[in-house]
């Protein structure tokens, strides 16, 4: 394969109106880079801004659950109380239905009538 090579010879007539020209655009070059530097850190500013919000909505959203689940805990508990004071203090000693409940242990058709 081939290489084609091209040079091209640039001259200046005139040097200081070139020279004035190129710092021209190498201060509107600065400008621009620092036009474009304040907007990138205004930015980041208020992506930061945004992740610290985000933080704070996730925690509350963790502090949330955790009620919610203490919550449910503790009803599933008093609901155990509350079934547990509906059956029998004393075990039955004969054959009884499962989930027969018996509200008070004299009226019980299997209990010790020892001393009775």
């Amino acid at each position: 394969m081939t290489e084609k090579r091209v040079s091209v010879r640039l001259s200046a007539t005139g040097g200081r109106q070139v020279k004035a020209e190129l710092e021209g655009v190498g201060e509107a070059g600065a400008r621009g880079f620092g036009r474009l530097s304040r907007e990138m850190e205004m930015a980041n500013a208020r992506l930061a801004a945004f992740a610290r919000r985000t933080r704070v909505v996730a925690a509350a959203a963790i502090v949330a659950a955790a009620t919610a689940m203490i919550r449910s805990g503790l009803q599933t508990v008093d609901a155990q109380a509350k079934l547990a004071a509906l059956t029998p203090s004393r075990s039955c000693s004969g054959p009884c239905k499962p989930m027969e409940v018996w509200h008070d242990p004299l009226d019980h058709p299997h209990r010790s009538r020892a001393g009775s």
